[in-house]
């Protein structure tokens, strides 16, 4: 089954190289060219793990992002988009595969969230009521704060569930960011 995922990761990577785009019957109509020994489905048949199963765990090991259009998803090579935005590299307390250590103050995680062309990522921060809270969601577009107060965002999973999915992430208790296939811890 490795050898299925590691198929599809390089070819979805190799699709995303022309305008950083793939979806999975893209995907899946490219793998069965390149790949004809293999069984690819869109979901998991007959035990066989499905694209859309192996892009899901790509997308949480975060190699890939996606939006969701409520039909299918879209799926864009992280790593391409963090060249395309042509964001600096910044030294940052979470080991990356490279085993760097990366740190970033509240107001770069802010002009990070902003700028990330409704990409999804996922923050770490306090709530109100002392508890952690994990949230992998979407920013909101045109919200006229930039401070560092409330920042408004869409929650995935709410979202998946058709309830009200509008977050709001305190940016004075955020402890972690993952976004653009990097992690960052926040500086106090």
């Amino acid at each position: 089954m490795e050898i299925m995922k590691k198929a599809v990761k390089e070819t979805a990577s190799r699709l995303c190289k022309v305008n950083n785009k793939v979806t999975t019957l893209e995907l899946k109509v490219e793998l069965r060219k390149t790949h004809p020994h293999f069984f690819f489905f869109f979901n998991s048949s007959d035990g066989v793990t499905g694209v859309s199963e192996y892009m899901q765990e790509l997308n949480q090991e975060g190699f890939f992002s996606y939006i969701d259009t409520g039909k299918f998803r879209i799926y864009s090579d992280v790593s391409l988009t963090a060249v395309k935005s042509k964001q600096k590299k910044i030294n940052t307390s979470i080991k990356d595969k490279n085993n760097k250590v990366h740190r970033i103050s509240r107001q770069r995680a802010l002009n990070m969230i902003s700028n990330n062309k409704g990409h999804f990522f996922t923050a770490v921060f306090t709530k109100q009521n002392g508890e952690e809270r994990t949230i992998n969601c979407q920013y909101l577009k045109d919200q006229k704060n930039k401070s560092l107060g409330y920042v408004m965002v869409k929650e995935v999973q709410k979202m998946k569930d058709g309830t009200n999915s509008i977050r709001q992430i305190n940016m004075q208790t955020l402890r972690k960011l993952r976004i653009g296939g990097q992690t960052y811890t926040i500086r106090k």
